[in-house]
């Protein structure tokens, strides 16, 4: 009775956040799969989705928004190849402009490298395939992604092995001519300890001359992820940065890797790691000038010791950050996202994107941000899912999950004083408009003037030592 009552509940929240969601199907059908879709911005800030089709004949396809539905599918890797789609690693995908990249690994024989596809009409077309490395065909070449920086310039990096399967190590191959050609291929992680996670998926951020890599190294077994800085686009990286210290002890792959966002001194990652008896996903950042690493953190701190995170995502533009991922609180899998305005210091409390109201699992969320608005994609068994969300409508539906019995304002609307009434404790208390951007700090108290505030639609964000609190109010 208490597991139905359970459903029951989670059925009668999904229905009332589906009711604000507007989720558009990028693909349902079998025809075209659903594995693993990864999302870029073209122009105009235009999403494009990409994903796989397993199985003996694997495809790759993508597909861009055209109005308030999604295109045809459009074949990208062509049949003489033979991708790797996997359940959670597959081929990747960056845009710069109009111009859309997408590498894959290769998995015949004959032919085993690392291969681009590109398209410069926007994704409507793609042109011939381009073999990425010159590297012997004995060595295995596997996990590839590709980052781009505001010049054009293309880094490819992948795990190379030697043909016994041992050696790992992060390779980097660059164009500097947008995917033309491409330079000598060089190892990342020649300065850091241990060797590479073999099969997790790294990644890499690219800005001006800043380059990070991330990715999960491997000491020993103990299994922490790491941040490799370049400061010479990507020529040498010379500084290496252990960004969790939980020790996570795993003699198995975990087969999940980190994400990060930089915004020029600062490179903020965030990782799922087991380190503290359950599967959850972490934060940090580091100060690349300084070479200060923030102590790593919850993203989501008071979940049940039972809940499994996993496979997070990270975008974000200047101090903005959202980071997406999976995890099961729901009984099934679901998609979650966090959000911070002050560069990965923060963050919002956890927000469900997908519809718990249909009983399914969603796995494998991506998330890109551009220009004040989070573009979100994930996936069912039988469904690729899109939604686009703004600041402020994130926030509404974090206020609307919360268990807010903590936190109360009043009066709300208001004309001159806020009143907040809470158990936590409180470091300070932030006003923040409806693009997020902070327009009013307060030292903590239980009553703060906002007569100076101009009528409209406002959030209270209070911050405390181990969690922050945002709510919704209406100045009139």
């Amino acid at each position: 009775m208490k597991r139905i009552l359970l459903i029951a509940i989670i059925i009668l929240q999904g229905a009332f956040l589906h009711a604000q969601n507007n989720e558009i199907i990028v693909n349902d059908s079998s025809q075209y799969g659903f594995n693993r879709p990864r999302l870029a911005l073209l122009n105009n800030d235009v999403p494009f989705v990409l994903w796989g089709k397993s199985g003996s004949a694997a495809k790759v396809y993508g597909a861009k928004l055209v109005g308030n539905n999604f295109s045809t599918p459009v074949q990208i890797v062509p049949d003489s190849m033979n991708p790797r789609v996997g359940t959670v690693d597959g081929p990747n995908i960056v845009a710069y402009k109009d111009s859309i990249y997408v590498v894959w690994e290769n998995l015949n024989a004959s032919n085993s490298h690392i291969f681009l596809n590109r398209s410069t009409d926007g994704g409507n077309s793609f042109g011939s395939w381009i073999q990425t490395d010159s590297l012997p065909l004995a060595d295995l070449k596997e996990y590839p992604g590709i980052s781009v920086n505001n010049n054009g310039e293309l880094g490819i990096y992948f795990i190379r092995l030697d043909p016994a399967n041992n050696n790992p190590r992060q390779t980097l191959i660059i164009s500097k001519d947008r995917g033309v050609t491409f330079g000598k291929d060089s190892t990342v992680n020649t300065f850091a300890a241990g060797q590479p996670c073999e099969c997790c998926q790294g990644s890499m951020e690219m800005q001006d001359s800043n380059w990070v890599f991330y990715y999960r190294n491997n000491v020993n077994n103990i299994r922490n992820n790491y941040a490799l800085v370049s400061s010479n686009s990507g020529n040498s990286f010379d500084n290496s940065y252990e960004l969790d210290d939980l020790d996570w002890f795993i003699q198995s792959c975990p087969s999940s890797g980190p994400e990060g966002h930089l915004n020029g001194n600062k490179s903020f990652t965030a990782w799922m790691s087991r380190g503290s008896g359950s599967y959850r996903i972490l934060y940090a950042s580091v100060n690349m000038s300084t070479g200060t690493v923030s102590p790593a953190a919850f993203i989501d701190p008071s979940v049940a010791s039972n809940v499994y995170q996993n496979y997070p995502s990270v975008d974000g533009s200047g101090d903005t950050i959202a980071v997406v991922w999976q995890d099961n609180r729901y009984l099934f899998s679901h998609i979650f996202t966090s959000i911070s305005i002050d560069g990965g210091t923060s963050f919002s409390s956890a927000i469900l994107l997908s519809d718990t109201s249909v009983i399914s699992s969603y796995v494998t969320g991506d998330v890109a941000f551009a220009n004040g608005v989070f573009h979100y994609v994930w996936k069912s068994s039988n469904k690729i899912f899109y939604r686009s969300a703004t600041l402020s409508n994130l926030l509404s539906i974090s206020t609307n999950n919360l268990k807010n019995s903590a936190f109360k304002i009043y009066p709300n609307p208001t004309s001159n004083q806020l009143t907040i009434e809470t158990t936590l404790a409180i470091d300070e208390i932030l006003i923040l408009d409806i693009t997020g951007k902070t327009i009013k700090s307060f030292t903590p108290s239980k009553t703060i003037d906002i007569s100076d505030l101009s009528n409209g639609i406002y959030f209270i964000k209070i911050i405390g030592e181990e969690n922050s609190i945002t709510q919704k109010f209406v100045k009139q």
